[in-house]
């Protein structure tokens, strides 16, 4: 049997009417490898290469933003994949409202 489902706050949600047994035992798979986390390496990786493209006259400041920069793309990345998003009509009213 395979059910679908989510993860939230850590935990597995399956999809609606699902309703087992408390105690069974299950099998979890990704079904994207994309919403496995980066390793340490990949992470350390990313940052020096960041580091690297920098112009030499950076300043910490710059570094710092840069790096958070790289954090909140890879944030919203795993978000959407995750199912986290919001549908491009959505967005694009949003912004015509701030922009008002």
């Amino acid at each position: 049997m395979t059910y679908r489902g989510t993860i939230r706050n850590g935990s597995v949600v399956l999809e609606a009417g699902v309703d087992l047994p408390d105690g069974v035992e299950v099998e979890v798979a990704l079904t994207t490898e994309s919403a496995l986390p980066q390793s340490r390496d990949d992470e350390r990786r990313e940052i020096w290469q960041t580091l690297k493209a920098l112009p030499e006259k950076a300043s910490f400041e710059d570094v710092v933003e840069d790096i958070y920069l790289l954090y909140k793309i890879e944030r919203g990345v795993r978000q959407l994949d995750a199912g986290q998003g919001i549908p491009h009509e959505e967005a694009r009213r949003r912004f015509s409202e701030w922009l008002e």
